[in-house]
């Protein structure tokens, strides 16, 4: 699990004697949860992994379209109503 309030030992310490703001280990998070869901894990599996007590927080959080995503869908309407 990757907690929300600290990504190593060290790095509670520091902020505890505010070496690093409360946010320091957010966007460790927020990446690691952007490649996970993009390179297909399932977001369940993200969801455990971040410790979120629901999947849709995950999803609301997380789960952004990315411009890769988009284009797959645009693909797929152009090839479904050809």
């Amino acid at each position: 699990m990757i907690p929300a309030t600290s990504c190593a030992p060290s790095s509670w310490r520091q902020r505890r004697r505010g070496w690093l703001p409360p946010w320091a280990c957010t966007p460790f998070r927020y990446s690691a949860a952007s490649t996970m869901l993009a390179g297909g894990i399932p977001l369940k599996v993200v969801s455990e992994i971040l410790g979120h007590s629901s999947v849709s927080i995950t999803g609301d959080i997380y789960r952004h379209v990315s411009p890769e995503v988009s284009a797959t869908a645009m693909d797929y309407l152009s090839t479904a109503f050809a």
